[in-house]
């Protein structure tokens, strides 16, 4: 009969890795490596993400929901013309939070097109405290991608890698602003590559991961464990599901480019709606002997 081993099991967001007690010493060094990597990741990334806070006027249905209350602002009635007069209420802002990141020195910043989409005003404040007045560079509504800039020179600048080189089970992190609590740092894998078809968006490919992403962590990077952004959050399916997703970071060099350099994307059209055989049973129908292409 053989005898039972001892194991020694180390668990890190979610990883479990087992080695024999005699090894534990190696298992501790391990830990502390990775522990070490993490927090380098934030160390040297932070600096270069921002907190942005969004300011819109409160919309026509907001200040409808006000009516059922206006009895304690009416005026006293002082005569037949006076009657149902009132005080006039200022208009209440709505703020809302979402996060972002320098892509260059001198101000230029990455994030979502809904985190500042249609909002009156912009304050990006930056890890150091730091306060800012944003304007809109440009958006474009087909990738959720917008660039903000404020003035300035010299801003930390977060390293874009290449997400085609990204592999599915790599470890990954994320910074941001998830309910309004500042710097939160989140650690997982990218779950898997490609996917598509999940918003209304005309142009998706997105990484999904399982890093812990929530509503504010819209613009934030995700990142490699050489501190390289390999994606910006933008949609996650329900709280704490392990279903997040992030635009790639080829896809942001792109579009950010050209809205920094035009405010604008131009794409060309092509007079073709192409789809695949497979997934039109009409056309399936009338090309019976083709079983795939386009």
């Amino acid at each position: 009969m053989s005898r039972a081993r001892s194991f020694f099991v180390l668990v890190c967001a979610g990883w479990f890795v087992a080695t024999p007690l005699q090894g534990i010493a190696g298992a501790g060094d391990f830990a502390h490596q990775l522990s070490d990597a993490f927090t380098s990741v934030f160390e040297k990334v932070a600096p270069s993400v921002v907190v942005i806070q969004a300011e819109h006027k409160a919309t026509d249905e907001e200040s409808a929901s006000l009516e059922n209350f206006d009895f304690f602002f009416r005026e006293r009635e002082k005569g037949d013309h006076e009657k149902g007069k009132r005080f006039q209420m200022p208009e209440t802002p709505q703020h809302s939070e979402a996060s972002g990141f320098f892509i260059r020195a001198d101000g230029y910043i990455l994030t979502n097109n809904h985190a500042v989409e249609d909002a009156d005003k912009l304050e990006v404040r930056l890890k150091d405290g730091r306060k800012f007045s944003a304007k809109v560079v440009g958006r474009d509504d087909k990738t959720d991608i917008a660039v903000i800039k404020i003035e300035g020179k010299n801003f930390p600048v977060a390293e874009i890698a290449d997400s085609d080189t990204v592999k599915v089970g790599q470890m990954v992190c994320a910074i941001g602003v998830p309910y309004n609590l500042d710097y939160s740092f989140t650690c997982g894998w990218v779950s898997a590559k490609g996917r598509s078809n999940l918003t209304n968006t005309a142009y998706e490919d997105y990484l999904q991961t399982d890093a812990f992403i929530n509503p504010g962590n819209s613009g934030g990077p995700l990142l490699d464990l050489d501190g390289r952004v390999i994606g910006m959050n933008t949609l996650i399916n329900g709280i704490a599901r392990g279903l997040s997703f992030a635009i790639p970071s080829t896809m942001l060099k792109d579009i950010g480019d050209q809205l920094i350099a035009k405010g604008r994307v131009t794409r060309s059209w092509l007079g073709l709606v192409i789809e695949n055989v497979a997934d039109d049973a009409v056309t399936r129908d009338q090309l019976k002997d083709a079983d795939r292409g386009a």
